[in-house]
């Protein structure tokens, strides 16, 4: 049997999980998860990253896994942007800034401060959340920690740092920055220039499958740590077979991500949009992204519904009651929605169209899974998807609705694969760098042992096409 642990570090939960390969199949097996490490700091109207405890956290499960299992392997992915500061001891600065400080309204704006060439270079549309922007907010607001820095490290590069003792940053990670040259595949000296910060404090950027060093159990006993595809959702994408045409993928979680991987030379022989992120796949490849608030809508619904009405709803529960609904003709713009909903989308979406006839509380996920649906499809068209798979991971792949839905509007086979993709991924990295699984195609199929993968095949549906149809148009209408 053979042994690795992964360590998926996401923004509001974590975890550490087991994969072994045991006659020829793969398992898994989660040794916890744990929550509770973002904290607001009312003094300084910041929110911050308590990193001593999710290292703290990290630690602890490398204890109890090392003593079940023979652990040949540690690898460590994470939510991008955000960074710790290192001073000339290697000691950290501050706790990292959490990126949700770079959304409060006074802070909202910092990105509109760089110019248009940071997208051009490094691929990332300005954001308040990246690296760059948050980096002239600690100049402004904490000049003295950027005067003392002496090293940045991304949230996995400075855990593995503390692990082994060893500074690296992986293209993946450092690719969320807007401070990695997308095409030369290193820190763009002239971004960092601008923004007048050392280029030396920037690691040295690794690819995926390095060895960096080892971690110390005791005095008997390390274990390798390799790199891997370091940021989570390239992580989670890694999961997918490859193939010779562009790779077409949802993310969906409580933000769903709708992308493209693909050859950077295709990519930019089409242009590259300020609609898209540009990230580093990890194996060489590109992933145009695109951002969207996506199950938030359904976890949010959930709750006001519970608080006003006391109804309880789990995804299965609404999974099995939607599936009997024939399309509805409510077509909507989710954002606006959000934006008017004074707080209360449910009780918005009563008053719109319970006019209209008497509306139950499951007619309110309704309208939201099939408008978020037509929002999906439009991304897709947006990339020129041209009815190739497309693959599902995180956990709204479990919604069976939705899951039909897509490919119904797509007329494209929809495949959901993993609800820890980037777990999966994670350990597939670390299984190839051990020479363990020779490439992605044989991990998928001792994969398909592990998981039951079922395929979506298109239905035609005329009402919901014509549904989809007057969505498009109102687009089009809204966009004049």
């Amino acid at each position: 049997m053979f042994s690795v642990l992964a360590f998926d570090l996401g923004a509001t939960s974590s975890r550490g999980i087991v994969f072994s390969i045991i006659n020829g199949n793969i398992t898994q097996q989660e040794v916890y998860r744990f929550t509770g490490y973002k904290y607001f700091d009312s003094t300084k109207n910041a929110y911050f990253w308590n990193i001593n405890d999710i290292i703290s956290q990290i630690k602890s499960i490398i204890l109890t896994a090392s003593k079940k299992y023979d652990i040949q392997s540690i690898g460590i992915d994470s939510w991008g942007c955000d960074f710790v500061l290192l001073d000339s001891h290697n000691d950290k600065l501050m706790d990292p800034l959490c990126y949700e400080t770079m959304l409060m309204n006074e802070n909202y704006n910092i990105c509109e401060e760089l110019p248009e060439y940071f997208f051009e270079i490094t691929g990332i549309p300005n954001s308040p959340i990246n690296t760059s922007s948050q980096l002239i907010y600690l100049k402004r607001n904490y000049p003295e920690i950027i005067s003392q820095a002496h090293s940045l490290l991304m949230i996995p590069d400075y855990i593995l740092f503390l692990l082994t003792g060893c500074k690296y940053s992986e293209s993946s990670i450092a690719s969320t920055t807007q401070l990695f040259d997308l095409e030369k595949r290193t820190w763009s000296k002239n971004l960092v220039d601008y923004l007048e910060i050392p280029i030396k404090i920037f690691p040295k950027i690794i690819l995926p499958f390095s060895r960096i060093g080892y971690c110390e159990i005791d005095d008997s006993t390390s274990i390798p740590i390799h790199s891997i595809v370091s940021h989570d959702t390239a992580c989670a994408v890694f999961t997918i077979p490859e193939s010779s045409s562009p790779i077409y993928f949802i993310s969906s979680g409580t933000w769903s991500i709708i992308g493209e991987k693909n050859e950077i030379g295709l990519l930019k022989s089409k242009g590259l949009s300020t609609s898209y992120s540009y990230e580093q796949a990890g194996d060489g490849k590109i992933l145009k992204l695109k951002n969207i608030l996506g199950m938030w809508y359904i976890e949010k619904v959930a709750n006001e519904i519970k608080n006003t009405t006391n109804e309880h709803f789990n995804i299965p529960d609404i999974q099995e009651l939607l599936m009997k609904k024939i399309p509805k003709n409510n077509v909507i713009d989710l954002d606006k929605i959000k934006l008017s909903s004074h707080n209360n989308i449910s009780k918005s979406l009563i008053k719109i169209y319970g006019k209209y006839g008497h509306m139950e509380s499951i007619d309110v996920f309704q309208i939201i899974y099939q408008n978020l649906a037509f929002k999906y499809a439009d991304i897709l068209s947006d990339l020129n998807h041209n009815k190739y798979p497309i693959f599902i991971f995180g956990g709204g792949s479990k919604s069976k609705f939705m899951n039909q839905l897509i490919t119904n509007i797509t007329q494209s086979k929809v495949i959901p694969i993993y609800d820890e993709a980037s777990a999966l991924g994670n350990s597939i990295a670390q299984f190839i760098a051990l020479n363990l699984i020779k490439s992605k195609d044989e991990a998928y199929k001792l994969l398909k042992n592990l998981f039951d993968l079922k395929e979506y095949t298109p239905i035609n549906n005329p009402i919901f096409n014509e549904y989809h149809l007057i969505y498009i148009n109102n687009k089009r209408g809204n966009a004049k």
